[in-house]
This record gives structure tokens, C-alpha cells and sequence, in this order.
């Protein structure tokens, strides 16, 4: 397990789309370094494009003490229910934090590592968290709510 670079903006790759991960490809030793890397900087989630990888790959603890792990791959918002405002901060975007509407509660699918399909309703800061992760598949950091 290795803590890795994350990368901070604006390094280029934060702004790629990713892409889909496919059942044959293994991602375990990835998330681990992910997951090393997360809690090595005080984290609550990481997405691979952080770490200069363009996959559709996120982890997060929402926990206090690091016993809420989840990994998600290819996830995908199916319902999204209520508003909240949030003030969030990001691992590639140091000393900046940003208020953010998001959905309250989300139902998200996605495969876990051993290639089956989960669908799970998320609230609260869960909700948060995926949402966040998952706009860095996509290429958005949260100073683009800033501008908009």
C-alpha cells in the first residue's frame, strides 16, 4: 500500500472525463492505494481521477474512525430526492472551500469489487460525499460552483 500524489488544481487531468471500468479489470490494488492515500491526508473520499487515474472509481469513510469504507465502481446516480447546502473542501483544491447545493438523499448504482451490482439509497453526509467524488468523474471541482 502506497500513499500517492494527489493531484491539485490546476493540473489538467483533474478536468478529463473518465471512463468505464470494465468486470475483467482488477482494481484492487488501486483502491488500496486509494484508500492509503484517503485516510493519509485526512479524507473523507478520493476518486481515482485525484490520483491521475481516468476511471470511474471512488472511495469513501464518512466515519470518525475509518470503519465505513466503501468502494464504488462505475457508479451512477438513478434517484436524487430534497436539497441541502453544504460548505465543502477538496483534497485537489487546498485552502478553498465552497457552498454547495446538493441532493439530501441519493440512490446510486454501482459494482463493488468483486464485479456485482449494488443499488443503495445514501442521505445525509454519505450523500455528500459520493456527490463529491463523483463530480471529479466527471471533470468538475467544487470552484466551479464558486464561479456559477
Amino acid at each position: 500500500m502506497e500513499v500517492l500524489d494527489i493531484l491539485a488544481f490546476p493540473n489538467p487531468l483533474l478536468r478529463k472525463e473518465s471512463i468505464g471500468i470494465g468486470k475483467e479489470e482488477d482494481m484492487r490494488g488501486i483502491v488500496r492505494d486509494m484508500v492509503t492515500t484517503m485516510y493519509a491526508h485526512d479524507g473523507a473520499g478520493l476518486a481515482a481521477p485525484q490520483i491521475g487515474i481516468r476511471k470511474n472509481l471512488i472511495v469513501f469513510d464518512p466515519s470518525d474512525d475509518m470503519s465505513n469504507l466503501t468502494v464504488m465502481v462505475n457508479p451512477n446516480i438513478k434517484a436524487k430526492d430534497g436539497e441541502v447546502y453544504v460548505s465543502e473542501a477538496c483534497l485537489s483544491v487546498p485552502d478553498i472551500r465552497a457552498r454547495i447545493k446538493r441532493s439530501k438523499n441519493i440512490k446510486v448504482r454501482y459494482n463493488n469489487l468483486d464485479g456485482d451490482t449494488i443499488t443503495k439509497d445514501f442521505s445525509g453526509f454519505e450523500s455528500i460525499c459520493i456527490q463529491h467524488e463523483m463530480d471529479h468523474l466527471k471533470g468538475k471541482l467544487i470552484i466551479d460552483y464558486i464561479a456559477s
